[in-house]
């Protein structure tokens, strides 16, 4: 969230760096293109979320929002990032028809040595009793 973020500030400065004297048609063309994507880049990061309700699992990522019922997850795991400066860990759904999906808008570092209780274990054990309560009710009805 926060690199793309980042990407889009900078996105946007360059694009608002072409305007100004002498700047061309095609300045102006990438200028309002390169600041628009920036504006874009900046902003869309803030609304990435999973959300979990009777309708199944929303996951509304950096480019696309995808739905999965709730019959479709089997399990909530959490997965080890790949980052060389922290310890990082990212909440997984597994899906019946074993795919993944990962959900790093709720991965989450740490910069001391792993722990049990890392802020992703906590958040995937959330999703997680959210999911099985949701799925417990839809059986009960």
């Amino acid at each position: 969230m926060v690199l793309g973020s980042t990407l889009g500030v900078v996105a946007l400065a360059l694009g608002l760096s072409y305007f100004g004297e002498g700047t061309d048609a095609f300045g102006y063309v990438l200028g309002v293109a390169l600041t628009l994507l920036g504006a874009w880049a900046t902003v869309r990061p803030l609304f990435m979320s999973v959300k979990v309700s009777r309708s199944g699992v929303r996951v509304r990522g950096f480019a696309r929002t995808r739905t999965y019922a709730l019959s479709s997850v089997a399990d909530v795991a959490v997965m080890e990032g790949h980052n060389t400066v922290a310890d990082t860990r990212l909440p997984v759904l597994r899906l019946t028809d074993d795919s993944e999906v990962k959900l790093t808008q709720l991965s989450a570092y740490s910069f001391r040595a792993p722990r049990p209780n890392h802020p992703a274990d906590r958040r995937a054990a959330a999703l997680r009793n959210a999911i099985e309560d949701l799925q417990v009710g839809s059986q009960a009805e």
